[in-house]
């Protein structure tokens, strides 16, 4: 096994325990379409992952790559969301047995009468994929005997809206009219607001342990964050005063201290540039982040007089400093940097 410089340790245990909290507080009785697009928002598509997360009803991902991955390791049902709908996508998605969500009216509608049952993405107001509300009662009066799951994709990334409440009630309305439809809005902000969740509720970020909102709430402190952020100290250097650090000089020393170099960059995910302090923390102490971040490194500053030990793990987030207050930092989304956490940082899991 190669030595290892970067590495983010998931915690099926908080995993399986995010999952507990969606199924038992957030939407009792409801069932649980969890996303694990993007290599599982960066925390690996793995059985390990897949297996932590039997729990659910169904996962959702965003291509038939994807799909044949996770295929390969339950048999549980899948959902492709986003594709280019041809024959060749039903067909293989056929094939694999996974469930395309069909978000615009396809060529021809024999594409759709061979299908078990339909996932149905309708436009209420995000305008990025779905089907008109005209298009939508077309399909449900052409094939009113599938089981079928309306869809749609609230706008605002909040708990509380007044434009999400609007885009919410266009679907109830569709199952007025055709009761037998089931409902899919909830994403993790929805299911954090305490309000009405839908019957499939499909939550992503809030699973690994992430909220995408920077609201304090009552219902954010059971979730649990489940991926840790580490990278080794590689070396020291010792700064005079007018010594700068890193490209374009962005710290400039004003006493003598020492800096440690910690082998994690921009190339890892870790954000370039911040416009707030960032900091990192090993099991004693905490260290702001100086100059800027280079591809494979950064930089941190001495504290009270101590710099972890050269060969050391420091936390770059999911301790202490969790993704978000990262995100906040470099006024980017917890979204951003987990799924761009690339292959090089290793993975392991614990708590199995």
């Amino acid at each position: 096994m190669m030595y290892k410089n970067r590495k983010v340790v998931i915690s099926l245990a908080a995993l399986k325990s995010n999952i507990a909290y969606v199924k038992n507080t957030l939407a009792p009785g409801k069932k649980i379409l969890a996303y694990v697009k993007a290599q599982a928002y960066g925390h690996g598509m793995s059985q390990q992952i897949v297996t932590a997360m039997r729990q659910v009803d169904g996962f959702a991902v965003a291509c038939l790559e994807e799909a044949k991955q996770l295929r390969d390791m339950t048999d549980q049902t899948i959902v492709l969301n986003g594709a280019h709908l041809c024959e060749t996508t039903f067909k293989q998605a056929a094939d694999l047995n996974v469930e395309v969500v069909i978000h615009h009216n396809p060529p021809h509608s024999q594409m759709i009468a061979p299908l078990s049952s339909l996932w149905l993405k309708v436009n209420t107001g995000m305008n990025r994929m779905g089907l008109t509300i005209n298009e939508t009662r077309e399909i449900l009066h052409q094939f009113p005997d599938k089981p079928t799951v309306l869809m749609t994709h609230l706008a605002d990334s909040v708990p509380h809206s007044v434009r999400n409440e609007k885009q919410i009630e266009q679907l109830q309305q569709l199952k007025k009219d055709f009761p037998h439809v089931a409902l899919s809005f909830a994403n993790s902000a929805r299911l954090l607001s305490g309000q009405e969740v839908g019957d499939w509720v499909r939550p992503g970020l809030l699973l690994y342990g992430a909220v995408p909102f920077s609201q304090k709430l009552t219902l954010t402190e059971g979730i649990q964050p489940v991926g840790r952020f580490y990278a080794r100290v590689i070396a020291y250097q010792t700064l005079h005063p007018g010594d700068t650090v890193g490209y374009d000089r962005a710290y400039t020393a004003t006493k003598k201290e020492r800096i440690a170099i910690v082998c994690a960059g921009y190339a890892d995910g870790y954000p370039r540039v911040t416009h707030q302090p960032v900091f990192v923390e090993d099991h004693e102490r905490v260290y702001t982040v100086v100059g800027k971040v280079s591809m494979d490194t950064l930089h941190i500053c001495e504290q009270d007089g101590c710099l972890p030990k050269i060969g050391d793990w420091v936390t770059l987030w999911g301790g202490q400093y969790s993704v978000e207050s990262v995100a906040e930092a470099c006024d980017r989304s917890p979204y951003e940097l987990l799924v761009n956490v690339p292959d090089r940082v290793s993975r392991e899991y614990i708590g199995g």
